[in-house]
């Protein structure tokens, strides 16, 4: 019995001596690793087309460093910093990475990241990253702080010899607010934009239990108080913009706070507004100024209107009749994004109401549907306050407003620059 118990010992142990000279058991692993290659090859592709997307200008992504990680399990087996270069002919971005005489099992995952963190090494792990670490800011203007992310499993190319064929993508869309809000002259004197908010939005990547309603008292990094002159700024589409970086998967949901100066019109006693019908067969609101006089617009004229037993009666012009107004405000909700065809026309809706990674999202304050009806009409559909309200003290999270969007591609499509926070 001695015997045999060693024989069977000796064999084992000569086994183990045969074997470390390049074998190794994985940790927490049944497979069997061996000193092999890997070789990476990964892209962002730089051609996606869909038919809401409109061909822009060759503007490239920007990407400060990437970075290609070899993981067995959770534990980091080697890391390189590689370079992405762009393709002349297809536009994509390309990237490749080789690692010789590594212990590899053929369980491994690769990873590839880009702008993830600072320095010259990009993070490998996005998972509770925050919001804020994607924004675009006075020093890292348009997409520079976007995370770029993509990981794939290993194919046996031959003995001790491994692939990895990755595609990159972007985690977040970019969001273009810009445009001048369409009023009804008839009603309200001026109108200004002041705060621009996304709604339930995910604070931190890949994490359901981080989602942002703001509020004004709890309002969220993405809330965006807006000057006089910055809401000046994003009137021309081509000069500023607000600028926001959302993760996929966020609902389509954008606030704005309007601050208006509305008319002080005579009301009946259920509070409806009057409309007097002129002698030139013209209709119009009854205005009041601050001297309580009464009078309705022809054109560009005011004529004066008094008040009797009877009703009310058409008098002569009133020279320098200046219609008292009241301030105003309230939150309104764009959560129905559509394109059109042309300048108007019945909006299509987008299909899923989410963000997808790697486009930017264009919405325009002057192409909204305050009708509801669905269809954008140039020149008609314009903030009124007897139709629209007066929004709410709030950002509302339910269905709103619909407004015209532009769909864009990022690594095609120029960017025009945000507002530095």
């Amino acid at each position: 019995m001695k015997l045999k118990t060693f024989v069977i010992c000796g064999i084992a142990v000569s086994s183990l001596i045969a074997c470390s000279n390049n074998d190794e058991i994985g940790s927490g692993s049944d497979s069997i690793k061996n000193y092999s290659d890997l070789v990476v090859n990964f892209k962002l592709d730089g051609s996606k087309t869909r038919g809401v997307i409109e061909d822009g200008a060759n503007t490239k992504p920007i990407f400060k460093n990437t970075t290609v990680y070899v993981f067995s399990g959770n534990d980091e087996v080697i890391n390189q910093n590689v370079e992405l270069k762009e393709d002349g002919t297809s536009k994509d971005f390309t990237g490749k990475a080789e690692f010789t005489k590594i212990l590899l099992g053929g369980k491994e995952n690769v990873i590839v990241t880009a702008n993830v963190g600072d320095g010259d090494v990009s993070a490998a792990h996005i998972d509770g990253r925050s919001i804020e670490n994607i924004q675009p800011n006075e020093n890292q203007k348009t997409l520079e702080n976007i995370y770029y992310y993509g990981s794939s499993t290993l194919t046996e190319k031959g003995t001790n010899s491994y692939e990895a064929k990755i595609d990159l993508a972007p985690v977040a869309a970019r969001v273009e607010v810009f445009g001048n809000v369409d009023f009804n002259d008839t009603f309200v004197k001026e109108l200004t934009v002041d705060v621009i908010t996304p709604l339930e939005y995910t604070g931190k990547y890949n994490d359901a239990s981080s989602i942002v309603k703001p509020k004004t008292e709890k309002h969220g990094e993405l809330w965006l108080d807006l000057t006089d002159n910055n809401y000046t700024s994003i009137k021309d589409e081509n000069t500023k913009v607000v600028a926001n970086h959302l993760f996929g998967d966020d609902v389509q949901k954008i606030a704005m706070r309007i601050k208006s100066q509305n008319y002080i019109l005579e009301r009946s006693l259920d509070e409806t507004m009057i409309i007097f019908n002129l002698k030139d067969g013209s209709k119009s609101p009854i205005y009041r100024n601050m001297n309580n006089e009464l009078a309705a617009k022809s054109g560009e004229k005011y004529i004066r209107i008094t008040k009797n037993e009877e009703g009310y009666a058409e008098g002569d012009e009133i020279t320098g009749f200046e219609p008292s107004t009241e301030a105003k405000e309230g939150f309104y909700t764009m959560v129905n994004f559509g394109t059109v065809a042309g300048e108007g026309g019945d909006l299509t809706i987008l299909s899923n109401g989410k963000y997808e990674p790697g486009y930017i999202y264009r919405i325009d304050l002057g192409k909204i549907d305050w009708s509801g009806d669905q269809n954008y009409n140039s020149g008609l559909d314009k903030f009124n306050p007897e139709d629209n309200g007066t929004g709410t003290e709030e950002p509302a999270y339910k269905s709103d407003l619909s407004v015209v969007v532009t769909v864009k591609e990022w690594t095609k499509e120029h960017v025009i620059p945000g507002i530095e926070k």
